[in-house]
């Protein structure tokens, strides 16, 4: 992100946020600042002394800020972005005016949130409303040639759905070659990995249960 990327988030930051009730930033709105922080650490499975140790500040801080009752300042919102491995965007993309009720269960196309990079060539976005449920959706997109980056064990259950493309999915010392329209599901805590053996972008729709990104 350059810099006149950070100077318009920064302008966006500060117009949304002190043109909103005198109570700035401390109401239960689900879009605030505090409750994405509180949601997007629980996702990543840190504590909020973990978080508090990334971003070299106290524990006290960070539980104040995540219950809107400290402000954060957007070079502090950056560390926190960094922390959690996500784009500064992301705590603006949903803080668009509209209706609460439909934003908690729905999600446009053009407001997707991007979480990170998974490796070169790819790239994940959240299909669902927040972090705060029973499991997640993802939407991850690679280009022909991506790897996500080597064998991981993770202690969740994975299923996903193939979009668009080919797939190839590795599980630990077994190989198995996917197309569209093909589907999957993955054991807990099985080394696995996955890339892009097509010759055109591949899309799969992951879902992740418990809700641990």
């Amino acid at each position: 992100m350059n810099y006149i990327d950070n100077f318009f988030i920064y302008v966006i930051y500060f117009y949304r946020n002190f043109n909103r009730d005198p109570a700035f930033l401390t109401s239960s709105d689900p879009d605030t600042i505090g409750t994405q922080i509180r949601e997007l650490r629980k996702a990543r499975g840190l504590t909020v002394i973990e978080l508090a140790r990334a971003i070299n500040r106290s524990a006290g801080y960070v539980s104040q800020a995540e219950r809107d009752k400290s402000e954060v300042t957007i070079a502090t919102l950056g560390l926190i972005a960094n922390a959690l491995k996500v784009e500064l965007s992301w705590f603006f993309d949903r803080q668009q005016p509209g209706d609460n009720t439909e934003n908690s269960h729905v999600v446009r196309a053009q407001t997707r949130r991007r979480l990170n990079f998974v490796g070169a060539g790819m790239t994940e976005s959240l299909l669902s409303p927040n972090l705060s449920g029973e499991s997640l959706m993802i939407l991850n997109e690679s280009q022909p040639g991506a790897v996500s980056g080597g064998l991981i064990i993770r202690d969740v259950e994975l299923s996903g759905f193939v979009l668009a493309g080919k797939l190839e999915l590795i599980l630990e010392d077994e190989s198995f070659v996917l197309n569209q329209g093909d589907s999957f599901v993955l054991p807990r805590k099985k080394a696995h990995d996955f890339k892009n053996i097509g010759d055109s972008p591949c899309q799969v729709i992951w879902y992740i249960t418990p809700a641990i990104y």
